[in-house]
């Protein structure tokens, strides 16, 4: 009997030891497909797509930046074969609508079926958003804006220390991104436990960082992911009130660019915009730090 070309959710549960994957911190609303036979793939490098998954609609990513195909290595399969064999396995389980939200354009990744091979093969773009990125190779304080510019220098004026934070200082952190949001009536998309569980067991991937002022208080903080060989994202950051009027942020961002441009090509600050409406004064902060736009296309597919 062939094996299947997916994998369904007990055969990641009997194999889950010594499996690095981001399911074991979501909920039972998910699904994993590898999308290639066993006999092609080491079982890490297979070509992977993770969903969640509402009656017969499925939405990629779970949770994260972006979703879609992730090669995990040099696929054997080219990607429009990949896309095909994703609608199959849609159309023969009675999905009847799925959603996936691609990677940002800027990326180009090799990691990643890019955009047009699902465009090619029955997906539709249902909206596109504006993301926001910093290339670390060219990038340079001169790229910001000028009231950016005098902020960092009342910054380097202010004693703020730059550093990457211990497991004791998380907390702290978690909690300046916490009151920042609930001051604009938002909330953590991620749980603390749920975060600090990544910060643990992934720590060449999931990284915090804080600037801390005299009384080694957290002025500022930023949780960051790699979510390519060649991206990190930073997926959570803020400030406290107290530093705002020197924008704390603005100096969080040269450091970051000086920890990481050595390492990636980009520092990506995420979508300005929700469902394609641009988030007008979100853009304008990123565009001020010298970010650049790029789209992030929301594709759906359809029974």
């Amino acid at each position: 009997m062939k094996k299947p070309i997916f994998w369904d959710k007990s055969y990641l549960l009997e194999r889950q030891n010594g499996y690095q994957s981001f399911l074991k911190y979501q909920d039972t609303h998910w699904v994993d497909f590898q999308l290639a036979e066993i006999t092609e793939y080491e079982n890490e490098k297979a070509p992977t797509i993770i969903f969640s998954k509402e009656k017969v609609s499925l939405t990629s990513p779970f949770r994260g930046s972006f979703g879609g195909i992730h090669l995990g290595g040099e696929s054997k399969t080219n990607s429009a074969e990949l896309v095909k064999k994703l609608n199959a396995y849609l159309s023969l389980n009675d999905a009847r609508y799925a959603t996936i939200t691609l990677h940002p354009s800027h990326l180009n990744s090799m990691e990643f079926v890019n955009e047009q091979f699902y465009l090619q093969n029955s997906w539709k773009i249902l909206y596109e958003n504006i993301n926001h990125h910093v290339d670390m190779r060219t990038w340079s304080e001169e790229c910001m804006s000028k009231g950016n510019r005098k902020k960092l220098r009342q910054c380097h004026g202010s004693g703020l220390i730059f550093s990457e934070a211990t497991p004791l200082e998380w907390k702290d952190a978690y909690e300046v991104v916490k009151k920042n949001r609930e001051s604009l009536g938002s909330r953590v998309s991620m749980s603390e436990i749920e975060l600090f569980a990544l910060l643990t067991n992934y720590p060449d991937t999931y990284k915090c960082f804080v600037l801390k002022d005299y009384l080694n208080q957290v002025a500022a903080a930023a949780f960051l992911v790699e979510t390519s060989c060649e991206n990190i994202y930073v997926y959570l950051w803020a400030d406290v009130p107290e530093y705002r009027n020197i924008s704390p942020i603005v100096f969080l961002m040269t450091q970051l660019v000086s920890t990481f441009k050595e390492k990636y090509n980009f520092l990506d600050l995420g979508t300005s915009a929700i469902n394609g409406e641009v988030l007008e004064g979100l853009s304008r902060f990123k565009h001020n730090l010298g970010a650049s736009p790029s789209h992030k296309l929301q594709v759906v597919w359809q029974s």
